[in-house]
């Protein structure tokens, strides 16, 4: 594989990878210290293991976050190395698994819609010039408004994958913690994604 996929993949990937991050840190909130957690060993041990399981957390939310967009950037750079167009198993992340019931076909649906949208986004992204994410982003997009409906439709793709998940798994679990989740993370979400169009076209 070339030097110049290479060098664009690590660049949109630490992107992504930083844009789940902060994302996770926004929605997981840490536990607090205070001083009575130095002063008595049992209640710091205690509270250690709590921010064990705060950063397993987000390393857990961050890898279920970008599993669809490391999926979508890895084909979009092996279709560009290799010059051999990728079919739709290739895409499905599902491919492996039999599907039963309804809802699970649902699901696997809408995460081929996400997956296909973010194909084609990374492959004009690899195609484009610029040394960092935002160039790429520039030169692929021309302006704020085709950049925006892009981050919309993306948008929409992932709610629409949350939407189908929720309901696959609301009879085999209560999901009342996973929807407050999810909403949140939408609405965060757009909130990233409204400040990062506008710094990238800020000038």
């Amino acid at each position: 594989m070339s030097t110049e996929l290479d060098e664009k993949f690590n660049i949109i990937s630490s992107y992504e990878q930083q844009f789940a991050h902060t994302l996770a840190v926004s929605i997981i909130h840490q536990p607090k210290l205070n001083v009575w957690m130095f002063l008595v060993p049992i209640i710091f041990i205690y509270h250690a293991n709590r921010i064990k399981r705060y950063k397993a957390n987000l390393a857990d939310f961050q890898q279920g976050f970008t599993r669809t967009k490391y999926h979508s950037l890895s084909l979009a750079r092996e279709e560009l190395a290799l010059g051999k167009l990728k079919q739709e198993r290739d895409m499905d992340l599902f491919a492996e698994y039999d599907l039963e019931g309804p809802n699970m076909k649902e699901v696997r649906d809408r995460q081929l819609e996400e997956i296909n949208l973010l194909f084609e986004h990374y492959r004009a992204l690899f195609k484009a010039s610029g040394d960092d994410y935002p160039q790429l982003v520039r030169s692929t997009y021309k302006s704020r408004q085709g950049y925006e409906t892009f981050l919309h439709r993306l948008s929409q793709a992932e709610i629409q994958v949350n939407k189908a998940a929720l309901k696959a798994f609301h009879d085999a679990q209560d999901n009342t913690e996973s929807r407050r989740v999810v909403s949140e993370m939408e609405k965060q979400a757009a909130i990233m994604r409204k400040e990062e169009l506008r710094a990238i076209f800020s000038s």
